[in-house]
């Protein structure tokens, strides 16, 4: 999914409840424009409710748009927010920092995470050879 191919819709509460379903999991960017660019500021996701996640969320009017994509359950959700936010935390100016939090009750591993170490390692071994 690349967020060129995206739709972007503003963001305020009227039409986040609009676009997005009630009762449905998935992830979302938050963006804005700075000099012509859309630029994403912000990757989550909701293990409960997107449209209840978004339609209140303590950073609504300090973005102008977002978008949205609905999983077919939480740990879809989460693999789709770790893979946006890889992708994203190097070359957009992300306000969270932070690698997502794994969800509630769960012990998983970000596979991308996974990767990047075994990639690491791998390339470790090559130079010390």
């Amino acid at each position: 999914m690349s967020i060129r191919d995206n739709v972007f819709y503003r963001f305020e509460p009227r039409s986040v409840r609009m676009v997005v379903p009630s009762d449905v999991v998935g992830v979302y960017q938050l963006a804005h424009y700075v000099n012509g660019k859309l630029n994403i500021g912000y990757v989550g996701r909701s293990d409960t409710s997107l449209q209840e996640r978004l339609a209140t969320h303590n950073l609504l009017y300090r973005f102008d748009y977002f978008w949205f994509h609905v999983e077919r359950n939480v740990y879809e959700a989460f693999l789709a927010e770790a893979r946006i936010w890889h992708e994203l935390k190097d070359g957009q100016p992300l306000i969270n920092k932070f690698h997502p939090a794994i969800p509630s009750g769960w012990s998983l591993r970000c596979p991308y995470c996974v990767a990047l170490t075994q990639i690491r390692q791998f390339l470790q071994t090559k130079k010390s050879a």
